[in-house]
This record gives C-alpha cells, structure tokens and sequence, in this order.
C-alpha cells in the first residue's frame, strides 16, 4: 500500500509540475506580440524543467517549412534555413506522422539533420514536438542540446506540455501573419489597379505616339515593380516591330522583321519564359537572359505591338493586370493612329499625296502672324502646269494624273525641308517658304522648274513645263495681298511664254488691284 502512495505521489508531483509548467507557458506567451518574443517564451518555459540549450520553431507551409526561428540563453533570435531534400529528418517525420520524434545522439543514430541544425548550430540531440491545433498540423518546435542526451519520458512529456500550451500562441501568430500578408498582398494589388487607373490621364496627355510608348514602359516599371519595361510598336508598314520607348534596366531588343512571328503577337495572350529550361522561348531573345514576359498590344483584332517586361522578385506580374494595362496602352495608340490617319486624310490631297489648301490656310495664318509678331519674312511661290490639258487630250486623263503626280514628286524632292508643298485644284500648286526672302524664294521656284523640265527630257511621253509666280511678305502687308501678288506674277510669266519664274519688284510697295 506504502510503495502504491508513493507512486501515486510521484505521479501527482509529475502532473503537478506538468500543470505548472503548462500554466507558466499559457502566462508567457500569451503576453507575447511578435515572434521573438515567442521563441524566448517558449526557451524561458523550457529552460528549468529541461535545461535545453537551444529552443527552434519553425512554421510549416505546404510540403516544407519557412526559415526558421532559434534562441539560446543569451536571448537572441536568429533565422536558419531548413533543407526541402531531407526527406526523412524528424522535423519532416514529427509533423507528417504528427508524433513526437526523439534524438538523443545525431552522430550514433545517423539522423538526417540539415547543415544549418548540424553545423551552424551545433545540434547534438533533441526533442521534436508538432504544434497541433484542431487536429491539423502546422509547425515544430524542437527542444536542443548542443551534446548527446539521454532523455527521459518525464523530459518528453515536459516537452510535449510546452508544446500543446505553446500551440495556440504560436497558431494565432501565424494566422495573423497570413492575414497581415494577405492584407498587404490586396494593398499591393489595390495600388496596382489605382496605378492603371492613373495610367489612362498620363497616356491622355502625351504628345505623340513615342512619348506614348515611352510612359507606356515607365508606367509599367512602376506599376508593376519591373526591373524594367519596354514597348514595342509596329510600324506603319506592318513589317517591323522595334522598341519605341523603354525603362529601367532595359534590355536590347532586336528589330523584328516579321511581326506576326513574335510569340506573344501570335498567341494573342501573356507570354513568360522563366528560364532556359522552358519548352517554348523567343527565339528573338537569348534564353539564358532571365525571366521575361511579353504581352501583345492590340485593337479591333488588329496587332499594334507588345509590352516586353523583364520582372524582379517583387515584380506583380498576373495576366488579368498587365492585360487591363495593355488594354489601356493599346486604346490609345490605336485611337492616336485613327486621329492622323483622319488628320492626314484632311489635310492631304489623295492624288499627289501634298498638303492641301486647307492645310495652307491653316499654315499662312500662323507664318503671317509670325511675320507680324517678329518681323520674320515669308514668301510664297504660285506654280501652274504649262501643258497638262495638251497631256490629257492626247493621252486621256489618266496620263495627266499620272503627270500631276510627277510634278508632285519633283516637288518633294526639291524643296527644302523647311518649306511646304502645297496642291491648290487642277493643276496649280503652291510652295509656303517659312523665313525666306524673295531673293531665296526664286533660287527655289527655277530649281522646281529646271527638275520640271529635266523630268520631260527621261520621258518625253509625259514632258510637261512650268510656270511659277514668286512674291514676299512687308510689313503692312496681309496675306491675302501676298497670295494676290503670287498669282499676278504667275500670270506674268504665262503671258511671257510659260516655263518661266516671274518675282515681285523688290521695291513692290503693294499688289495689283
């Protein structure tokens, strides 16, 4: 009966302890606020009942664990890297099997042990308890010696009591890690989409189609945390597709000269490559040049270009954002290409390809007030086709359009870049010489006039000759007085025989009524 009551003494005296040892845990950690002081309570709770030289904790994810957490009695809490190969370490067994798992000599048992436990710390034996709460297991904390131990099942059960009252401390901290990463990966995503939203006024006010490319890609490296963004645009023709605007540390990209053979522009959709060891790459781009994404900028099912991005470790790159982005991007390069195609189709004649006279009022109101503002002289220049009604009657309409649009040809290639061609109607022309005086205006007009004629020399089929009036602006004088002037020196110079420049007097006061 004596040797009954003294081990239900001792049986008491074990569950006593165990209780307060339970009771110490629940007090310490549940005035912990973050998770170096978790690790510490835990250590200070198991210092006494087991005199452990290290305590580590270590949270599990998936399959693995994340980096772990260590302290010692010096009361400092580092991080060390667990191993995803060891497959059968007791960490990996503890929580798997959700057991209890004992080491008492690494080195005699051949326990699979990763280098930061082994080395770094200098793990000897040890005790591995997984953190449980409502039956799912989600963590480890091992209990350390830095030398072989022979621990014994009051030592185990000490450990496992820790353990459980460690569990819910350890169990919420972690759900408020998850939720607070979870937070700031919304956050992160809200300012994404706030980003894009921005995007749509700062393309509004760009200037032209490059500077649109260009705050296409800064926005882009910003918006998404890039290491840097490039747009790429196919031109006009359809057969290029080359770099129109980049940012950050952009990489080179390659002129291609079949747009529909890039990759993202024939899927149509988000193109990654995170490696060399992916089955299908951009054969425009080394495959050991690190991760990239392309995405295709199209409008109306028409390609435009693509949005080569070259992402970092915090880069947020989802098919849903960079596309509402490219989207945006795509908008309004299509809407600005639509806008100079009517643009051009307005100010341009169809046949000859020149400027128009709608275009030539708008410019002689602006180079007149120039003129009256600053002094600066102008000058225009009347042309008329000698015999273009002799080409039509003889060779039909279509050879006289032919020769209109050789005319127009010589005219561009002539004039100066500063200068502006101009179709009138019918087979008058004009040429606006911005800050030019009479004397230069009628070096322009013989030199139009001698291509003319040097023209009808190569295919006297089409030979045709030309007239042109010269006259410049002085102060006091409109710009109707100057278009006036014009056309009564091109008169001139018919009534003289044709193929001929006639210039105002230098000391013309005033044209002719």
């Amino acid at each position: 009966t004596r040797a009954v009551l003294r081990q239900r003494s001792v049986e008491l005296a074990d569950q006593n302890r165990e209780l307060a040892v339970a009771r110490a845990a629940t007090l310490t950690l549940a005035r912990a606020r973050e998770r170096d002081a978790l690790v510490r309570g835990i250590f200070e709770c198991a210092r006494e009942p087991l005199g452990a030289d290290l305590v580590l904790l270590l949270v599990a994810v998936g399959g693995g664990f994340r980096d772990g957490l260590a302290t010692d009695q010096a009361g400092e809490v580092g991080t060390f890297e667990t191993d995803p190969r060891l497959t059968r370490s007791p960490g990996r067994i503890a929580i798997g099997e959700r057991r209890t798992v004992v080491v008492r000599d690494v080195a005699a048992e051949r326990t699979e042990l990763s280098p930061a436990l082994r080395e770094r710390l200098g793990v000897r034996s040890g005790i591995f308890v997984p953190l449980v709460v409502r039956d799912e297991g989600f963590g480890l904390v091992i209990f350390a010696q830095k030398a072989p131990r022979d621990w014994t099942a009051q030592d185990v059960r000490i450990a496992e009591v820790i353990a459980e009252a460690s569990a819910a401390a350890v169990a919420s901290y972690a759900s408020y890690e998850q939720v607070r990463a979870q937070a700031e990966e919304l956050a992160e995503r809200s300012t994404v989409l706030e980003e894009i939203n921005r995007l749509v006024d700062a393309l509004s006010i760009t200037p032209d189609e490059r500077a649109t490319a260009a705050t296409a890609a800064r926005s882009m490296h910003q918006t998404f945390r890039l290491r840097a963004a490039t747009t790429l645009l196919i031109d006009p023709s359809l057969a290029l597709l080359e770099t129109a605007g980049s940012a950050g540390d952009a990489r080179s990209h390659p002129v291609v000269t079949d747009p529909a053979s890039c990759p993202a522009i024939r899927s149509g959709r988000l193109f990654i490559v995170r490696g060399a060891t992916e089955v299908a790459v951009c054969s425009y781009m080394p495959a050991d040049g690190g991760p990239y994404a392309c995405m295709p900028l199209a409008a109306a099912g028409s390609p435009l270009g693509a949005l080569f991005l070259e992402p970092g470790e915090r880069s947020i790159v989802e098919d849903s954002f960079v596309r509402a982005a490219a989207d945006r991007v795509s908008l309004t390069i299509a809407n600005r290409r639509l806008l100079e195609t009517a643009r051009r189709q307005a100010t341009t004649d169809e046949l000859t390809g020149l400027f128009n006279r709608r275009f030539m009022d708008e410019q002689l109101r602006l180079i007149q007030a120039l003129a009256e503002r600053h002094g600066e002289p102008y000058s225009i220049v009347r042309f008329d086709l000698d015999s273009l009604k002799d080409l039509n009657d003889a060779l039909g309409h279509d050879a006289g359009d032919q020769g209109l649009r050789s005319f127009a040809r010589i005219l561009s290639r002539t004039i100066r870049t500063s200068d502006v061609a101009v179709r009138t109607g019918g087979d008058e022309f004009v040429i606006l010489a911005p800050r030019t005086g009479l004397d230069e205006a009628v070096h322009v007009a013989e030199r139009v006039r001698e291509a003319t004629h040097a023209g009808g020399l190569h295919d006297p089929r089409l030979a045709i000759t030309v007239s042109a009036g010269v006259a410049s602006w002085q102060p006091g004088r409109s710009v109707e007085e100057v278009l006036s002037l014009a056309d009564a020196m091109l008169y001139e110079a018919k009534r003289a025989g044709r193929d001929r420049v006639v210039a105002q007097p230098a000391a013309e006061p005033s044209p002719p009524a």
